[in-house]
């Protein structure tokens, strides 16, 4: 071999291991995930490094994304040696099911190709949903109401969210006004209702609407607005009762206030129901004066019990001391041996005027049969071996009584008048009423002593302590 073409060989050596290298580019992503809702879009920044004085056209494309996901730009030239950064929006269609989604950024230019990885995740707007327990409110007037109300958030949700009632009258109110939510758990706040006294009776379906930002979610409240219970005072005519065991004694309620219905209850000392004794009536007006009826259980033993008269109106109770004495025999039954009018014995007629009240004397004696009845006037109204205090006798209509030959019964058992009767101050001393048309004492004959039978003169009857309910007997009535 010559010198010639060892030198041409040399030379071509060494021109192969100068060669210029190959042109190239590297992508690289920052944030390399997006979380993205569905119909909104997110934004990554991408990194074009040239290498080996690169320059051209690249095209971009997402790979392995669900049809919805779309990308911008999707080319852009580099003609420089610095890294290019480009912002990539990657946006999604409303349609796009929630979910994460590993998607591939693929850059081309020529023959050279590129990728990098992108996580996108498709999740659901932050949220939250409302509820109320109860979601029913019952206030009286002039009163407030508390319910509980539980923000509970979605997708990440947290932030402040305003409270308002919506359909609600003049004097209905809430507080508070809003409710923070700081984390994934629910958040559960007190709301109080407050109803003033001007706000009118009746049922109201309210909405509570929570908004934060351009979120507003809302629940229903139905609030009732009633009125308030009016006040009461209950007064015992007696405080002290006796009966046998399965006997019935009675007294007056005196019931005082502006207006409702009052519950009764006889309970113990200790405030539970007293069922050995039935209380009737179980309910009153108010105000009013009813006469209790207390039936004790035969099987009620003998001794003292301390009970009381509960009444209770809406959220308002009271109650009132009553000592109930059960004797240990069942009394004997009395009859009248003789009235007295002050500190005569009846004998002739009286004049008697409608509404004037007049004191009689009345003495019972013991019946030696338990099973005869003592007479009408009274009959139902003694129970035990005595009649407490004086008969307080009120003659509704102008009468005449006598006193026949047959008893002191007997001119009252046919005659129309009712005899009402309230308990008078035992031991008292008796009072002579004043006579019609003078207070002389003359009596005076009246032009109608005996009025017929249904007459319906004079005021109506009213009760009083120590007599049942109802008359007994032919138009004679001791209550």
């Amino acid at each position: 071999m010559g010198p010639f073409r060892v030198a041409l060989l040399i030379v071509l050596a060494l021109a192969g291991c100068w060669q210029t290298p190959a042109w190239d580019f590297t992508l690289s992503l920052v944030p390399t995930s997006l979380t993205v809702q569905p119909g909104e879009s997110g934004t990554t920044t991408l990194t074009l490094t040239p290498q080996n004085g690169f320059t051209g056209t690249v095209s971009l494309a997402l790979l392995n994304g669900p049809n919805g996901v779309y990308l911008s730009p999707t080319s852009f030239r580099v003609s420089g040696t610095s890294p290019l950064r480009e912002n990539l929006t990657v946006t999604v269609a409303s349609d796009v099911a929630p979910g994460t989604y590993p998607l591939t950024l693929k850059g081309t230019s020529g023959s050279l190709t590129k990728t990098v990885p992108l996580t996108l995740t498709v999740a659901l707007p932050p949220d939250f949903t409302l509820s109320l327990s109860p979601s029913t409110l019952t206030v009286q007037q002039g009163g407030s109401g508390n319910t509980q109300l539980t923000v509970t958030p979605q997708n990440g949700f947290t932030g402040t969210v305003g409270l308002t009632l919506v359909g609600a009258p003049a004097g209905v109110s809430i507080s508070p006004t809003s409710v923070p939510v700081t984390g994934s758990s629910p958040a559960v706040q007190t709301l109080t209702v407050s109803v003033a006294s001007s706000v009118a009776t009746g049922t109201y379906t309210l909405t509570l609407k929570g908004t934060s930002g351009s979120l507003s979610r809302t629940t229903t409240l139905t609030l009732t607005v009633t009125t308030p219970p009016s006040d009461f005072n209950m007064v015992l005519e007696s405080n002290t009762l006796s009966l046998p065991p399965g006997g019935t004694a009675y007294v007056r309620l005196s019931v005082t206030g502006s207006g409702g219905t009052l519950t009764l209850q006889l309970v113990d000392a200790q405030g539970n129901p007293f069922t050995p004794v039935v209380l009737s009536p179980t309910s009153t007006p108010i105000p009013s004066a009813p006469v209790l009826e207390l039936r004790a259980s035969p099987s009620l033993a003998p001794g003292t019990y301390p009970l009381k008269v509960r009444g209770t109106s809406g959220a308002l109770t009271q109650e009132v001391g009553l000592t109930l004495q059960v004797n240990g025999q069942t009394g004997q039954n009395l009859s009248i041996a003789r009235v007295e009018w002050g500190q005569s014995v009846l004998k002739e007629s009286l004049r008697l005027v409608a509404g004037k009240e007049v004191l009689l004397r009345v003495h019972l004696v013991a019946s030696p049969s338990p099973h005869q009845p003592l007479c009408a006037p009274f009959g139902g109204g003694v129970r035990g071996e005595h009649l407490p205090g004086q008969p307080h006798l009120h003659l509704p209509e102008p009468s005449s009584y006598r006193h026949p030959p047959g008893g002191p019964c007997h001119h009252l058992q046919h005659h129309p008048s009712r005899l009402l009767g309230n308990p008078g101050p035992p031991g008292g001393t008796p009072r002579r009423p004043q006579q019609p048309g003078g207070g002389n004492g003359r009596k005076r004959q009246h032009p109608h002593p005996h009025p017929p039978s249904g007459s319906g003169h004079g005021p109506p009857p009213h009760r009083g302590a120590g007599g049942p309910p109802g008359g007994h007997g032919h138009g004679a009535e001791l209550r």
